[in-house]
C-alpha cells in the first residue's frame, strides 16, 4: 500500500482539473463564443505540450498520424465542440454528468486505433501531444465561425484565466496524468477517477458559480461515491501488485 498516497494525489489532481474545467468553461462561454474558447483551450494546451516534448526530448509519433487523427476527431473535435456548445445552454453541474464517458472513450480509442500499449511516460506525452496538435488544427475553422477571432485581443483577464486553466490544467496536465495512470495502475483503476469528476464539479459549481445541486444530483453523487468505494476495494489487490518503476 505504499502507493496509496500517490493514487490519492493523482485522483485528487484529476478530479479538480477535470471538474474545474466545467467551471472555467462556464465562466468563459458567458463572455466569448463557445467554439472560440474551445479552440483557444487546445491551442494553449498544444503550446504547453510541445514545450514539454522539447524539454524531455520526446518525439511526437507523426508516423502514426492516421489513428491519432481519428482519436483527435472523436476526443477533441467531436466531444469538445458539443460539450462547449451544450455548456453555453446548461448549468456546469449538468454538463459534468457526461464526463465519466469521455476519458474511458479516449482510452478505448487509443487502444483500438493505435494498437499499441502506452508503455512509458514519453510514449504517453508524445501521443497526447500529437492528438492535441491535430485537434487544435481541426478546431481552428470552427472557432472562426462567429467572430473570426477578432474579439480575442479584447478578452478580459478573467476570460484568459479561464482559457489558461482549461489549456494547461484541464487538458495538458489532466490528459497526460490520466494516461500515465493507465500505464501505471491499469485502465480500470485509473478510469474510476472520472466518476469522481461530477462530484468535484457539483462542489465547485456551488462554491464558485452559486449553482445549488438538485436532490437528484445529490443522490447521484452518493451513488457514485459508493460505487467508487466498492470498485476500489476490488482493485486493492491489483494496486498492491502494480510495478514500482515509472
Amino acid at each position: 500500500m505504499r502507493q496509496a498516497p500517490i493514487v490519492i494525489a493523482v485522483y485528487a489532481t484529476l478530479a479538480i482539473t477535470l471538474g474545474g474545467q466545467w467551471i472555467a468553461a462556464k465562466l468563459g462561454v458567458t463572455a466569448v463564443p463557445a467554439l472560440e474558447l474551445s479552440t483557444m483551450r487546445f491551442a494553449i494546451s498544444a503550446a504547453v505540450l510541445v514545450v514539454a516534448c522539447a524539454i524531455t526530448r520526446t518525439p511526437v509519433p507523426l508516423q502514426r498520424w492516421r489513428p491519432i487523427t481519428a482519436a483527435a476527431v472523436c476526443g477533441v473535435l467531436g466531444f469538445n465542440t458539443l460539450a462547449f456548445v451544450g455548456l453555453s445552454l446548461t448549468p456546469a453541474s449538468d454538463s459534468a454528468l457526461i464526463i465519466p464517458t469521455t476519458i474511458p472513450l479516449a482510452t478505448a480509442l487509443f487502444a483500438t486505433l493505435i494498437h499499441e500499449r502506452l508503455t512509458s511516460r514519453k510514449l504517453v506525452l508524445g501521443y497526447v501531444t500529437g492528438m492535441v496538435l491535430i485537434g487544435t488544427a481541426l478546431l481552428l475553422p470552427l472557432g472562426a465561425v462567429q467572430q473570426g477571432y477578432r474579439d480575442v485581443p479584447t478578452w478580459s483577464a478573467d476570460t484568459w484565466l479561464a482559457a489558461g486553466f482549461l489549456g494547461v490544467f484541464s487538458t495538458a496536465v489532466a490528459f497526460v496524468l490520466f494516461f500515465w495512470a493507465v500505464h501505471r495502475y491499469g485502465a480500470s483503476l485509473a478510469a474510476m477517477v472520472t466518476y469522481l469528476t461530477p462530484i468535484a464539479t457539483l462542489v465547485l459549481a456551488f462554491l464558485i458559480l452559486g449553482e445549488r445541486p438538485l436532490p437528484l444530483q445529490l443522490v447521484g453523487g452518493a451513488v457514485i461515491v459508493v460505487g467508487v468505494r466498492l470498485a476500489a476495494r476490488r482493485s486493492r489487490a491489483a494496486l498492491g501488485q502494480a510495478p514500482v518503476t515509472i
